[in-house]
């Protein structure tokens, strides 16, 4: 039994020697699987703020004029191509000479649900978008002495609720870069007594996301 001590060493030594690869390899992949990481999940929401600038065309035109103002959007990815959300601001009324030493202009608060379909990624690129929602209207009438840039006039002659839409295309540069902007045409007013076409409008923004 003694003299069999050398050769069981020796076999041991060999079955050691034979299984230390495969246990290192064993170790490689565990502390491989170990540094690699999960992909970290895609930023769904964003914020928009953008600068708008809309100028009536039409029989809107006769007694409105360019309209400025500061908007916000959030919004959420649906899906990989679809962004949905909400977008509101405030659209000031430039004045706009109507005769008779009277000035008119319109403003407009909207309050929109709104959609983007992105066309060639996941919220950037190309994209077409639509709006609907309330419009909050007000029409302030007075002289042309009166009339000043940008005064705020609460004591408006007609200030009321509606409705309102527009449709869009746009462009995102990037993740990275992502400034927003899109051409649109809007109609402010589409419950208007002089029919929904009376209150259309072109226009732009441009603006900046954080996505989140």
């Amino acid at each position: 039994m003694l003299c069999r001590l050398p050769q069981l060493a020796a076999i041991a030594a060999t079955i050691a020697v034979l299984t230390l690869p495969a246990r290192a390899l064993a170790q490689e992949a565990q502390g491989g699987a170990a540094v690699v990481s999960s992909p970290a999940a895609p930023k769904r929401w964003s914020v928009a703020r953008d600068l708008a600038a809309v100028l009536p065309v039409g029989a809107l035109a006769a007694d409105s004029g360019p309209m400025l103002g500061p908007l916000v959007r959030l919004g959420f990815q649906a899906t990989s191509r679809v962004e949905v959300g909400m977008r509101s601001g405030y659209l000031y009324g430039l004045d706009k000479d109507v005769g008779a030493d009277r000035m008119s202009a319109l403003s407009a608060i909207p309050i929109f649900a709104c959609a983007r379909a992105f066309f060639l990624a996941e919220g950037v690129g190309p994209y077409a978008a639509v709006e609907i929602g309330a419009n909050v209207l007000r029409r302030r009438y007075r002289s042309a002495a009166e009339s000043g840039l940008f005064e705020i006039d609460l004591h408006a002659q007609e200030s009321r609720w509606t409705a309102g839409a527009d449709v869009g295309a746009g462009w995102v540069l990037s993740r990275k870069l992502p400034i927003d902007l899109r051409a649109q045409i809007a109609a402010l007013d589409l419950l208007s007594s002089r029919g929904p076409t009376h209150g259309i409008a072109i226009g732009g923004t441009a603006g900046w996301t954080i996505f989140f």
